[in-house]
């Protein structure tokens, strides 16, 4: 069973590559993004928040996510009582493995271990296949909540009560 740990200092970069990989392979993250900086600096989100990683049996990182607690650096959207999870990401060339549900199902469980009663992200209006995944794991649209970044950027907020039913998803 691969379970998620927290990134070491000695994965930083190649755990910020990954990010950025599945950011651009998603089709979100342009080739001129001042957003990328924030995406590869490992190190300044490990220093803030909890950077979960899942390693291939090479000890390789296949996948990524950021647990912020509310009122934390990194938090954007989470309110009392919920965690928040950023910057999900499973290298392009270990998809469809389930790795993403697996890994919000650590969220989730994570969450429900600390008293949360929420689990919230935000995701780019953009990310089809992110949105689809968050609706089958049962997440509701906080449309409320959501945030535009600029311009041209929305970030849809999505939420899943922890009180109810868990998320699916192994890491089997």
């Amino acid at each position: 069973m691969l379970a998620p740990e927290l990134v070491t200092e000695a994965e930083f970069s190649a755990v910020g590559a990954l990010v950025v990989r599945a950011y651009e392979a998603a089709g979100v993250l342009g080739a001129d993004d001042g957003y990328r900086t924030v995406l590869a600096d490992t190190q300044g989100r490990a220093a803030s928040a909890e950077v979960y990683v899942v390693h291939d049996g090479d000890r390789s990182p296949l996948a990524t996510v950021t647990l912020c607690p509310h009122a934390t650096l990194y938090a954007q959207v989470a309110a009392p009582g919920e965690l928040e999870f950023r910057m999900l990401a499973v290298d392009p060339k270990a998809g469809g493995r389930g790795l993403g549900s697996a890994l919000v199902a650590f969220c989730a469980e994570t969450g429900r271990a600390r008293g949360a009663d929420a689990l919230v992200g935000c995701v780019i209006d953009s990310n089809v296949a992110a949105i689809r995944l968050y609706e089958r794991l049962g997440f509701a649209h906080e449309h409320a909540r959501d945030v535009q970044v600029g311009d041209d950027v929305r970030l849809l907020v999505v939420s899943l009560d922890l009180r109810a039913q868990p998320a699916h998803g192994d890491l089997g």
